[in-house]
């Protein structure tokens, strides 16, 4: 039930009937085929560290059962119906391009067999277009823990969902997005490029190991290290190079601020911090707040000498 494809390339379509064949991709591979460049009767398995074009003219993928995906790297093309076609598709990790003549994504239902079609994501990223019709066509859709980025002719549009890794290059022309609670953290050696800055609407977080980029300028991570006494709250946990970045600072009761500076010590950058503000600088900067316990000032009153003058007798 194992079929390994190292760089393998054809003109020839796959086709299988064995249930739960696993295809399992090593190097670079090519699938170019008329009609349905791979067809199974049956459940079908793609996993393996490698990658694959897959181009046929009626579907890239079909299957009269359901394609499941664990790992890898697919460029599949249905050039007339569907990139992937299936009573169910179910993703799992692995970065995976569709688009086809009609959908990207496909699921049919086969009524006479009482089986209901579905699409779900549990991780990895989907990239797909919409030509003819929706780029995802399913009744039955569940994503978690994913990026979905879905080009159609208005645009480019990536959701997250859950928390997920970008792991392909993107320029993003619709509004982005990030969910409270969720974190997206752009990949290393991957580019998010927004066409506009007010594209992004961030409510959790995102970590950039690779690159971000607005309006051609560049994007980078900020770091909060308090230490005794306090807090250190700021809008955002990343800043666009010159942009303003605003401090609040909260002392615990009884607590005062005494140090705070913003650096980089690996590139030796400071940057000014005036009335709790900054600029940011092109470097991911490192906030440094120390706190230390307020003096109370003596009681000069009255009656508080008054009771130092009866200890002293």
């Amino acid at each position: 039930k194992l079929l390994y494809l190292n760089d393998f390339i054809t003109n020839n379509k796959i086709e299988t009937d064995i249930d739960g064949l696993t295809i399992i991709l090593e190097g670079e591979n090519e699938i170019i085929s008329d009609g349905n460049a791979i067809y199974a009767s049956n459940n079908i398995i793609f996993s393996g560290n490698g990658s694959i074009i897959i181009e046929g003219n009626s579907n890239g993928i079909k299957s009269e059962k359901k394609v499941t995906i664990n790992s890898g790297n697919y460029d599949i093309n249905g050039i007339t119906y569907n990139g992937i076609e299936a009573l169910a598709i179910e993703i799992n990790d692995g970065v995976v391009k569709t688009r086809g003549g009609y959908s990207g994504i496909h699921t049919m239902s086969h009524d006479h067999l009482y089986e209901r079609d579905y699409f779900h994501i549990n991780g990895g990223n989907l990239f797909t277009t919409a030509n003819k019709n929706v780029a995802i066509n399913s009744s039955q859709k569940e994503y978690d823990n994913c990026i979905v980025v879905v080009k159609d002719s208005s645009g480019v549009e990536l959701n997250m969902y859950g928390s997920a890794t970008l792991l392909e290059n993107v320029s993003v022309t619709k509004e982005l997005r990030i969910k409270k609670d969720t974190t997206l953290i752009i990949g290393k050696d991957v580019t998010l490029e927004l066409l506009d800055k007010d594209l992004l609407k961030l409510e959790g977080s995102i970590i950039i190991e690779g690159n971000m980029l607005a309006e051609n300028s560049r994007y980078y991570n900020l770091y909060v290290k308090e230490y005794n006494g306090g807090v250190v709250k700021i809008p955002y946990n990343i800043a666009l190079e010159g942009e303003e970045v605003n401090l609040e600072i909260i002392p615990n009761e009884g607590y005062k601020l005494n140090i705070l500076q913003t650096v980089n010590y690996i590139l030796d950058i400071k940057a000014n911090v005036i009335d709790n503000k900054f600029i940011m600088p092109s470097a991911d900067i490192i906030i440094e707040a120390t706190f230390v316990k307020e003096e109370k000032n003596p009681d000069t009153s009255s009656s508080a000498l008054h009771q130092r003058w009866l200890r002293l007798r």
